[in-house]
């Protein structure tokens, strides 16, 4: 197995959460936190208030149920769901999340993809459902799930994220991992800035992976299971061929 310089890039909590599979299975990193999560309070307040509206709470990312978390604390909600008939989650880490707030069982597709949460999610048809997403997201959701009978789909924008201009790029890294597509607009911003060469990037999934590509990134791979432990399978991978 040749060694490979990784860099991580991504949130506070996903460098986090990365560097802790990372260290357990004696890769080394270099983690570089490149992107600030900012939650829209007065949106998500709104949200929680008329949350008993709704049938389902749907969540694409760690960070909108971090969102959630944080404006329930500062509002003095304790269970700021409860109000929901079911919920459902992207992947195993957003649910994970989820279970700080929520009791319930939750639904988590088997591709961690937001197309698969949209066409798995069991008996969409006739209810309500919120959907609570970074501001960058797409319609997708929401047509996927009008199409399939859903009543009404209300997407929330909990969230926003902004690069980090005043990081300073590592030069020594030969391959990025990426978990986002706000982590491959980062990376490039800064590699722009800083006029660092990119590197070869390993993608948590195919929106990431266009998103890296739309901004002029290489992909080396992108990982079959799309949440942070295919993201490590997929680099441990490409370390035994390289």
């Amino acid at each position: 197995m040749r060694a490979i310089n990784v860099l991580v890039v991504g949130t506070e909590g996903f460098c986090r959460r990365a560097g802790s599979v990372l260290n357990r299975i004696g890769i080394p990193f270099t983690a570089l936190d490149a992107l600030v999560e900012e939650t829209n309070f007065n949106v998500v307040a709104e949200s929680l208030r008329s949350i008993r509206e709704y049938d389902w709470g749907i969540f694409t990312s760690v960070n909108a149920v971090r969102s959630i978390s944080l404006v329930a604390d500062r509002v003095g909600l304790r269970r700021p769901l409860d109000g929901l008939r079911r919920v459902g989650a992207v992947g195993p880490a957003s649910a994970e999340a989820l279970r700080a707030i929520w009791d319930g069982e939750v639904f988590v597709p088997k591709r961690y993809t937001v197309s698969a949460l949209a066409e798995e999610l069991p008996d969409v048809e006739g209810t309500s459902v919120i959907a609570f997403r970074s501001a960058l997201a797409s319609d997708e959701l929401v047509s996927a799930l009008l199409r399939r009978g859903a009543r009404s789909v209300v997407q929330v924008r909990a969230y926003s994220v902004r690069v980090r201009e005043d990081v300073e790029l590592p030069r020594d890294h030969s391959v990025v991992l990426l978990g986002s597509p706000s982590a491959a607009r980062a990376y490039r911003t800064l590699c722009e800035l800083q006029g660092c060469e990119p590197r070869p990037a390993i993608c948590i999934g195919p929106v990431t992976s266009a998103a890296a590509r739309e901004h002029g990134l290489e992909v080396m791979a992108v990982a079959e299971e799309h949440s942070l432990d295919g993201l490590v399978r997929e680099l441990r991978r490409v370390m035994r061929v390289a």
